[in-house]
């Protein structure tokens, strides 16, 4: 046996502002209203979007990496024997080269061979947006409180 729901316009007296008796639908659809509203959102969205995406795009972005970022990507291992500090999210292979050079070295206890980001994604830092797709964010996070030997830094 199918049941068939209908949804019909519901109508209620309410009492708005001391006026007694007023109806209202709130299923009825306000085109004009929806429009200014639409409007207001987009007035304020575009800024904010175009904003973003001049932050993120050369040559702003080297410029932030330099002024503001500049030592923000750190790099370590669990134990902190291996610990490095990057100058811009651009520079990974040449983090990537000196961690295997350390691995390398042999004298590296086998359960500690994973290298940590020591930074968070920061979503309100705007101009690093583009860097969120480089390959240093698909390493693990860890907090640089949670590494013995780093603490103090």
């Amino acid at each position: 046996m199918e049941r068939v729901i209908k949804i019909h316009s519901i109508k209620t007296t309410m009492d708005f502002a001391g006026v007694a008796g007023a109806t209202i639908n709130p299923l009825k659809f306000n085109p004009t209203q929806d429009v200014i509203n639409m409007k207001k959102i987009i007035k304020y969205l575009i800024p904010v979007l175009l904003i973003i995406v001049v932050f993120n795009l050369n040559p702003l972005r080297p410029l932030f990496d330099w002024l503001i970022d500049t030592y923000h990507y750190k790099f370590a291992n669990s134990s902190g024997d291996f610990y490095i500090r990057a100058t811009s999210a651009e520079n990974f292979e040449g983090i990537e080269e000196r961690w295997h050079e350390y691995l390398k070295k042999g004298n590296v206890n086998s359960n500690d061979t994973t290298l940590y980001r020591l930074f968070p994604m920061n979503p309100f830092a705007f101009w690093r947006y583009y860097n969120y797709f480089n390959p240093i964010y698909k390493l693990p996070y860890k907090n640089i409180e949670e590494i013995p030997k780093l603490k103090s830094d």
